[in-house]
């Protein structure tokens, strides 16, 4: 049995490994392939943090550095941008590999917890399967290398199952506390990463604990303990130090007008089967309903409830962007591994060819998916559109300010070109705005204007002018158009005719 033991290792190992090696590709690629706008939006807040300290750098460069921090709302704690600041300072430059080093490393780790969970639920062949689904599927291995909190997140959420399951099935009441009390702290800095995994945790804690000992769990200390460390770090955080700023993460998100349109449910659809793929959806259900554990049974599909909860309640963003769906990647590996840990079982009855031949298919399925997985991320070079946002900044002088329709809210400019932008509403925003109201546009002409020099339009962005008519007509009758170059429109806003809407 110890070659099983030995060989079940050397699985595990190779399998996080190689999930490091693929995510460790193409490494300096700037960060535009997933979300650009987030990981940006990132980025500029830990350039503030990094030149605020940097005595050598230009002023106007330290200047554009604590706007773009400046800007930017408060939704969660900077804990990935500061230690991502930290990694800038020790190799001296604001190098972008860094914080995507630290993304996937906490990846790998939330990872393990998976396997650690499933290997307490579906046994080491289920285990082995959920740390496969986890590490190579598609959407995962791009989401898991982007500048944002959602990794780390993720993988205190899997921690947090872990360590819940490891105290819902140990036996030794020593050992019960220690689990109680690790996975009450995993789980308050999941929450303090980003409040909305307590959507989730809160109905996965309620299951597990009402499933594993029934009534007799609302008299259980060792809960109460951990539901109390769970709750400290974000009650320190938001409820003390920031207090108030947990409503940044429902501001631009709760619509629940959305519940009663079709077009909700077909971009939610879209948007999970766009991380998972609907058929593994179709087999982790199954699988779900395959754990034998009872209290586990009712803690993963309280983890489903709490997602569903947190789609009505950020009902925009849940059928607009597809990583808000990453949170249910521990219970789908979970569910997998159950599936194929049932298939296992059945296979183990049959021949040894059969047996071979079963877990070749397993082994040529994981490779196709890591081998699509690199073949995306070496295919994808974003260099070329971070040296083109260098050149359009050349443009303009460090001191200019800059409003206008840029892809991405202008992010890339304002980061690779460093200029100070102010982004115009876009056709898809205004659509979520009161535009018609009596003097919309005026009201957003002085305000997103005040203090530019020049409006800039690139091609992506241009028809948008014959969909923002009032937008259209102002630069055209009032404004002077600098320059036409074919990429780019260039309107200079200094006349007083042009300052003024509504002439």
């Amino acid at each position: 049995m110890r070659w099983r033991r030995w060989g079940h290792a050397v699985c595990v190992v190779v399998l996080v490994l190689a999930g490091l090696l693929l995510r460790l590709s193409d490494l300096e690629d700037p960060p535009l392939d997933f979300h650009a706008t987030r990981q940006l939006h990132s980025a500029e807040i830990a350039r503030g943090m990094y030149y605020a300290d940097l005595e050598s750098a230009p002023a106007w460069q330290r200047a554009l550095a604590q706007e773009g921090w400046d800007l930017k709302s408060v939704n969660e704690p900077p804990i990935l941008e500061t230690l991502a600041v930290a990694g800038y300072r020790i190799v001296g430059d604001e190098a972008l590999w860094i914080p995507r080093v630290l993304s996937i490393g906490f990846w790998a780790l939330g990872s393990l917890a998976v396997y650690a969970a499933a290997r307490r639920l579906v046994g080491p062949v289920g285990a082995l399967a959920a740390l496969a689904y986890v590490t190579f599927f598609g959407f995962g291995v791009v989401a898991s290398r982007a500048f944002m909190p959602d990794p780390l997140m993720v993988a205190l959420m899997a921690g947090s199952l872990w360590l819940a399951v490891g105290w819902a099935t140990e036996s030794v009441r020593g050992r019960q506390w220690a689990w109680a009390v690790t996975a009450g702290l995993v789980t308050g800095l999941a929450v303090l990463v980003k409040p909305l995994s307590g959507f989730m945790l809160a109905p996965f804690w309620v299951g597990l604990s009402l499933g594993t000992r029934g009534w007799r769990a609302v008299t259980s200390g060792q809960l109460y303990v951990a539901a109390a460390l769970a709750a400290l770090p974000p009650l320190l955080l938001y409820g003390v130090a920031q207090p108030g700023t947990t409503s940044g993460q429902f501001a631009g998100r709760f619509y629940p007008e959305l519940w009663g349109s079709a077009d909700f449910y077909a971009g939610w659809g879209a948007m999970v089967d766009g991380v998972f793929g609907t058929p593994w959806l179709l087999v982790a259900a199954v699988g779900v309903c395959l754990v034998a554990h009872r209290g586990a049974l009712a803690s993963l599909w309280g983890w489903v409830v709490g997602y569903v909860v947190l789609g009505f309640t950020v009902s925009h963003h849940m059928s607009t962007h597809d990583y808000y769906s990453l949170p249910l990647a521990p219970v789908v590996a979970v569910g997998v591994g159950a599936v194929l840990a049932a298939v296992a079982s059945l296979v183990r009855r049959r021949s040894a060819t059969l047996r071979v031949g079963v877990a070749l298919l397993l082994a040529l399925g994981v490779a196709w998916s890591a081998t699509a997985s690199y073949r995306q991320l070496m295919g994808d070079d974003f260099r070329g559109e971070a040296a083109r946002w260098r050149a359009l900044g050349q443009i303009f002088d460090p001191s200019d300010k800059v409003t206008g329709l840029l892809p991405e809210y202008g992010h890339p400019f304002r980061y690779f070109g460093w200029r100070s932008f102010a982004a115009w509403p876009s056709v898809f925003d205004r659509d979520l705005m009161d535009d018609e109201a009596p003097g919309w546009f005026e009201s957003e002409w002085t305000k997103r204007t005040r203090g530019s020099n020049y409006f800039l339009i690139t091609e992506d962005e241009r028809w948008q002018l014959s969909e923002q008519t009032d937008l259209r007509d102002h630069l055209s009758e009032h404004c002077a158009l600098v320059n036409d170059a074919g990429t780019y429109l260039l309107y200079d806003l200094r006349s007083s005719s042009c300052r003024r809407p509504g002439n």
